[in-house]
């Protein structure tokens, strides 16, 4: 039987505090991206006028490429989707500055998704919560089974925050992460998830998170 009494106060509190900064994040996440594209559907329109617009259209993405260049010098890790990073983190086999990971991840993915390259939100917004959990998890000195349910359920509220799929994303950090469950398992990344949902939809409201035009 799944309950309260399997996980402590603390560890309660702290998967809330993930759930609700990892909500916030990839709400900001999922804000700015569309803001980017906007711009950069405007400056792809406005080359057409002129010349110098032109030279500007190329000087700009030029200049987003070279940005995106220097976070993934500063922070390696943040190449491809970061789902196989997160997956390292909990096998123990990596090691990751978190704080660099959140910075480099979250600017990155909205500049290269903005901008109109063929890439998703859902890698990025797994490890944009991976590294918040990881974050957390740290600076409380949490129990390596406690840190890795952290990490997990806050990957797990990423994605659930980038699809507005809380169920998902629970069934992502228990299978895909974790590879296995128990009750204070269960509960600590339902936890993180489901607050992390609530949180977005405070922030975002409940419109579909794909809009599909009819």
């Amino acid at each position: 039987m799944f309950s309260l009494k399997n996980i402590s106060i603390k560890t309660l509190y702290l998967s809330i505090f993930s759930g609700i900064t990892t909500g916030i994040a990839v709400s900001i996440f999922r804000i700015f991206i569309p803001k980017v594209m906007e711009l950069s559907k405007h400056i792809l329109s406005a080359a057409n006028n002129s010349l110098l617009n032109s030279l500007f259209f190329i000087l700009f993405f030029i200049g987003l490429g070279l940005l995106v260049s220097l976070f993934t010098h500063i922070e390696p890790m943040i190449g491809g989707s970061g789902i196989p990073q997160v997956s390292g983190i909990l096998s123990n086999k990596l090691k990751m500055s978190w704080i660099k990971i959140f910075i480099c991840k979250l600017l990155g993915g909205i500049i290269s998704i903005g901008s109109g390259l063929t890439l998703g939100r859902e890698g990025p917004s797994v490890q944009i919560g991976a590294s918040i959990g990881q974050g957390i998890s740290e600076t409380f000195s949490l129990k390596n089974e406690e840190r890795n349910n952290l990490i997990a359920g806050s990957a797990g509220a990423g994605m659930a925050v980038a699809f507005n799929a809380p169920i998902s994303g629970i069934i992502f950090s228990i299978e895909e992460l974790l590879h296995k469950t128990n009750s204070k398992q269960f509960i600590q990344v339902s936890v993180t998830v489901l607050i992390a949902v609530l949180t977005s939809l405070f922030i975002l409201g409940s419109s579909p998170a794909i809009p599909i035009e009819t």
